[in-house]
């Protein structure tokens, strides 16, 4: 309905990104596909902020598409806001519960990848730096890029 609606549904949504509640995320997605223009004029770090959280907050996972095969266009929205989705993704490289997709095969193949928020947050940290990352199947491979990442990116690393 928003793409069809396009810019005239832009301060609607507008206002609904900025209000910050549980349909920021929502307004935001509705916002890139009826107007992009307005929606890059929303400052990155609170496109980031309603990113982060909504992958925070998320109890299927489909939206951000499937680590290691194919990632969704809002995963790629959010990985497009550079550093300002790398900091937002920073506290969710620590977050390891299970992020299941609902459906049949997908969630047939998350499962067998044991995909967990981490993993996400880190694969899309990896496409924000414009890095290639290799999603290994074995979890433990991953919390080894994990925690490099984690080391290089962390306030604490930068103060040594």
């Amino acid at each position: 309905m928003a793409r069809d609606a396009g810019p005239t549904a832009a301060p609607l949504l507008l206002a609904e990104v900025e209000a910050e509640g549980s349909a920021s995320f929502l307004a935001l997605e509705a916002l890139r596909a009826a107007d992009e223009h307005s929606w890059e004029s929303v400052a990155p770090g609170m496109r980031a902020h309603i990113y982060a959280e909504a992958l925070r907050r998320n109890v299927f996972f489909n939206a951000w598409g499937l680590p290691g095969y194919q990632l969704s266009d809002t995963s790629a929205a959010f990985a497009s806001l550079g550093g300002a989705a790398v900091a937002a993704l920073l506290p969710l490289l620590d977050d390891r519960r299970e992020a299941p997709l609902s459906g049949s095969q997908d969630a047939t193949t998350s499962k067998s990848y044991g995909n967990r928020v981490c993993d996400y947050a880190w694969i899309l940290a990896c496409d924000a730096l414009r890095r290639r990352c290799i999603y290994f199947r074995d979890p433990r491979e991953r919390d080894v890029a994990i925690a490099a990442m984690r080391s290089e990116l962390s306030p604490e690393s930068h103060t040594r």
